[in-house]
């Protein structure tokens, strides 16, 4: 989540579409892309859509909306392991993606701290914030 999303959130008036500042899911983004999509939707009342438990049936273009905004927060990386054309439940892909990034078996631990090692922090200011931010994301997948 920006820091302008934190001190500027939208309106609960402000429609799905018009929210351009969230970050697409990457590789090391998980937890706080997690956390932006679910303030965006709880901000609207369509986060029950995310629960599989929870019958959802009866909103059929709430659960085209919230799905298709998740698609749109996916990079092309994510999209592709992540959606497919047979289904289109918002729950079951929430429920996909949460489970890939949430398990931590021995080959994401590895891959992970083996991105850790590969971050470069620079020696002047500049990019130092992204550095920072790359680490503690991917740090927080371990």
């Amino acid at each position: 989540m920006s820091f302008q999303t934190i001190n500027n959130p939208p309106s609960s008036h402000t429609t799905l579409s018009e929210i351009k500042n969230l970050k697409k899911l990457n590789s090391s983004n998980f937890l706080s892309w997690q956390r932006s999509i679910v303030a965006s939707l709880g901000m609207r009342n369509l986060e029950h859509l995310l629960d599989l438990n929870k019958p959802n049936d009866e909103y059929p273009k709430q659960k085209q909306t919230v799905f298709y905004f998740i698609v749109g927060h996916l990079d092309a990386e994510n999209y592709d392991k992540f959606v497919s054309k047979d289904s289109k439940d918002p729950s079951k892909l929430w429920c996909s993606i949460k489970e890939h990034y949430s398990s931590t078996p021995t080959e994401n631990v590895a891959s992970h701290i083996v991105k850790l090692f590969r971050i470069k922090f620079p020696s002047s200011s500049s990019g130092l914030s992204e550095s920072i931010s790359l680490f503690s994301s991917t740090l927080n997948l371990l």
